[in-house]
């Protein structure tokens, strides 16, 4: 019993033991296992520093940045050219810097701002160099140019009611044959699209919309809108000028239209307002005798008889030989070499070879298709026909 009792003790004493040894040596080995090395250490302390927000402080306050950039820009603005004779810089170019990107959106001393949108992609490109806007500046070549320019964008684009406008002032600057040619070309396009068709564009401030009321006659309300019977009758193509119905829309031009008779072209250019309409080729005087300045149309007959002063020949309405054709509109001078005088006219002719020509006796003489349509727009004691050397 005794030797089982001491057997039993050393192999409960040798198993403890072993036991306590296993678990060292298992501790040891845990230890180890997560201990962190010096990289993971390094890589716990970057992802740590990333994960928060590091706080910036300004080197210097931004109202001093700013003030520099106001100064240098003021001392730009002032200095002279380095170069006297050489041609001051016509425009701030848009350049990528802070510096000057704040400079470009101040106009240079002595222009006018430009508005424009600039899209980030094209930020860093020269600007336009237009030394003032197009609107406000005095006549010039170059502005004519640049409103071509912009006239031919608009029409590109479809916008026939700015092109026109546009293209009315460059007409009106002074630019080579070839581009007056082009835009008298397109602004006839455009009239007929515009004004004497029967369509309405709400946007066009030279044309309105009427409706008719009791009581109301198309001379009546022509009259109020300065325009002719004949013109709110073709451009609504009504036939018969009594048969108006209530609450029947017609669309009405804003008048009166004018003419300008350009003696050195023998032609002739219809505005309505300021916006160019169309033109045509006239004859005039012979030896210069076209009083030049300003008249007032102040009588105008269909089918006219008419009296030669020269031989005392007296022609009546419809015959045939009668040289100042089916239209007479009577002219009463008001400004220039015109002042007072009388008995000078736009009329047709049976002469076609003297359209262009010096060949009348002073009056304006004009196709007979091209006469029937200026009797239309021109109104009594309203339109003007200035007459320019």
């Amino acid at each position: 019993m005794a030797s089982d009792s001491s057997s039993r003790s050393r192999s409960i004493s040798l198993l403890v033991g072993t036991a306590a040894l296993a678990l060292l040596v298992w501790g040891g080995y845990a230890w180890r296992a997560t201990r962190p090395t010096p990289a993971a250490t390094e890589q716990v302390a970057a992802t740590t520093a990333d994960s928060k927000p590091t706080p910036l402080r300004a080197t210097r306050p931004i109202s001093e940045i700013i003030k520099k950039v106001e100064a240098e820009h003021a001392v730009q603005s002032v200095a002279p050219p380095a170069d006297p004779v050489a041609e001051p810089p016509q425009g701030d170019e848009l350049v990528s810097d802070a510096a000057s990107a704040v400079r470009a959106n101040s106009p240079s001393v002595g222009n006018h701002s430009i508005e424009m949108t600039i899209s980030p992609k094209v930020a860093a490109t020269p600007a336009p160099r237009l030394t003032e806007s197009p609107a406000v500046h005095a006549a010039g070549p170059v502005d004519a140019l640049a409103l071509l320019d912009l006239g031919r964008t608009m029409l590109s684009k479809g916008d026939f009611i700015g092109a026109r406008s546009t293209l009315s002032k460059a007409l009106d600057r002074g630019l080579p044959p070839t581009e007056e040619d082009f835009i008298r070309t397109e602004l006839g396009r455009a009239a007929e699209g515009l004004l004497f068709s029967r369509a309405t564009n709400t946007g066009d401030p030279m044309i309105t919309t009427y409706t008719v009321t009791s009581g109301d006659t198309l001379n009546g309300i022509s009259a109020r809108h300065g325009i002719t019977e004949e013109l709110l009758a073709s451009v609504n193509q009504i036939k018969e000028a009594n048969r108006l119905q209530v609450g029947q829309r017609l669309k009405v031009i804003r008048g009166p239209f004018r003419a300008v008779i350009d003696k050195s072209d023998h032609r002739m250019d219809i505005y309505l307002g300021d916006l160019y309409v169309r033109s045509f080729t006239v004859g005039l005087g012979a030896n210069g005798y076209t009083p030049t300045g300003t008249w007032v149309v102040n009588n105008k007959l269909r089918n006219p008889d008419w009296t030669d002063p020269n031989t005392n020949r007296h022609y009546l309405a419809d015959d045939p030989e009668n040289p100042i054709g089916e239209r007479w509109i009577g002219l009463h001078g008001t400004d220039g070499e015109a002042i007072g005088k009388t008995g000078f006219g736009i009329h047709g002719t049976i002469d076609a070879s003297s359209i262009g020509q010096d060949k009348s006796m002073g009056c304006v003489r004009m196709a007979a298709a091209d006469v029937n349509m200026v009797y239309e727009l021109m109104v009594l004691n309203q339109s003007q026909v200035v007459i320019r050397p």
